[in-house]
């Protein structure tokens, strides 16, 4: 027989309704985490495709280095380098780094989207070794 003014059912109601909440903050978490990630692989790919084009001056040179120090990258991974200046001292060489980060969760990527990453850096050119 139940009491009147029962308190029963309340805690299977509430935890209801705020496991979905519950849910969908740790999905997102996770998702910034990927998206973190990502983040340290392409600037870590920067790093050496600014390294390698100020020594071999290379465009082919800067890809392979890039992509060897961002292997979970893969093909979408899109680096392009340039020089300024006419001189082998005086010249300095730019590498730009972009990649669009796909929201791997699914009901996440609906509400976070895509990132779009896209970085930058300059070397002075170094003669070869």
């Amino acid at each position: 027989m139940a009491l009147v003014g029962s308190d029963g059912g309340q805690a299977t109601i509430e935890t209801v309704l705020i496991l979905p909440v519950i849910i969908l903050l740790a999905l997102s978490m996770l998702q910034l985490g990927l998206f973190g990630r990502d983040v340290l692989l392409v600037e870590s790919a920067l790093r050496t495709a600014a390294r390698t084009a100020a020594i071999a001056g290379s465009q082919s040179e800067a890809e392979q280095a890039a992509r060897l120090a961002a292997p979970g990258l893969g093909t979408a991974l899109r680096i392009s380098v340039s020089q300024t200046g006419g001189q082998p001292n005086g010249c300095i060489r730019s590498v730009s780094v972009a990649f669009v980060s796909r929201a791997r969760i699914p009901l996440i990527g609906g509400i976070l989207g895509d990132l779009k990453i896209h970085r930058t850096a300059s070397a002075p050119c170094e003669p070869h070794g």
